[in-house]
């Protein structure tokens, strides 16, 4: 997921706003995830139960996720360029 997120911003995006969107992306997919531990049948008996405890480590690990991969891609991605004209 880290490689979508990092060619998605790749494709056309200002440096400055990549930890934005790598927050926002990193809260795309712990929705994903939670939507699909409550709407699909047996998921929770399949991957982990739904606590206040792996709620919050979840919701705090994606975040961070999130917040790294932006953090990581706005060192890498060179500064935009301005046109003069």
């Amino acid at each position: 997921m880290g490689v979508s997120f990092a060619l998605i911003v790749h494709s056309g995006t200002l440096k400055r706003a990549c930890r934005w969107r790598g927050l926002c992306f990193g809260l795309a997919v712990f929705s994903c995830l939670m939507l699909t531990l409550f709407i699909a049948p047996n998921a929770q008996e399949s991957m982990f139960r739904v606590t206040a405890l792996t709620f919050t480590g979840s919701f705090i690990g994606h975040v961070v996720y999130g917040l790294v991969l932006g953090l990581i891609l706005s060192q890498k991605l060179p500064a935009p360029v301005r046109n003069k004209a």
